[in-house]
């Protein structure tokens, strides 16, 4: 398993994510980047971005852990296992940072007529805005899928780092969460992929099995 940091299909669209996201934090006021996006809140993109929202469920978790069983056991249990990390760090995170989800944010200022919303999306309402669950899941997910890539593969970090980030603008496009929420999510992601690639090196003498797979 490589860090995808060192992969510079990865690590480079990643760090360009995070400085455009930077400047346009510096640039408008808090809810305006939401605000911004009703224009474009319209056919097919209210369809695109309602659909790539779910790669930030459980959705891949599952699929990709029985995919991962073909190719290695130790795969599929690194990824189980960023997501069982991933759920109760973000919980309390929300919980400590008590951030007013979009929703709430322009109910409590009267700014609701505002903001244009995708039709069939049930807006979250409360103070679990920071960080993005949905964001933190996607770049774990996408960032142990590039840890895995074989070097002769180590261009698809591309398609996963843009799956990532495009989760992540999803949540604002479907106003679930702000900018920061979003920048946040794909720090903690990276540093969660990074503590489960930790992990796997404690364990330099793994059991043989671990490094088998089913065979098709």
């Amino acid at each position: 398993m490589n860090n995808p940091l060192k992969n510079y299909w990865y690590s480079l669209p990643l760090l360009g994510f995070l400085l455009l996201g930077l400047a346009v934090l510096s640039q408008v006021e808090h809810g305006q980047e939401i605000i911004a996006l009703n224009a474009w809140r319209v056919q097919p993109w209210n369809s695109i971005f309602h659909v790539l929202t779910h790669l930030g469920e459980f959705y891949p978790y599952v699929v990709l852990g029985i995919v991962l069983l073909f190719v290695r056991y130790r795969f599929a249990f690194l990824l189980v296992l960023g997501g069982l990390i991933t759920i109760p760090v973000g919980y309390v995170l929300k919980d400590k940072f008590a951030e007013d989800r979009p929703n709430t944010f322009f109910e409590k200022r009267d700014m609701q007529k505002d903001v244009v919303v995708v039709p069939g999306v049930k807006l979250a309402g409360g103070q679990t805005s920071f960080p993005s669950g949905h964001t933190t899941s996607a770049f774990v997910v996408f960032g142990l899928l590039t840890a895995m890539l074989p070097p002769k593969r180590q261009p698809w970090a591309l398609v996963f780092v843009l799956l990532a980030a495009l989760t992540g603008f999803s949540r604002i496009f479907l106003v679930q969460h702000f900018l920061p929420d979003v920048l946040g999510g794909a720090v903690l992601g990276t540093a969660l992929v990074l503590l489960v690639l930790a992990i796997d090196r404690r364990f330099p003498g793994r059991a043989a099995w671990a490094e088998r797979r089913i065979q098709a």
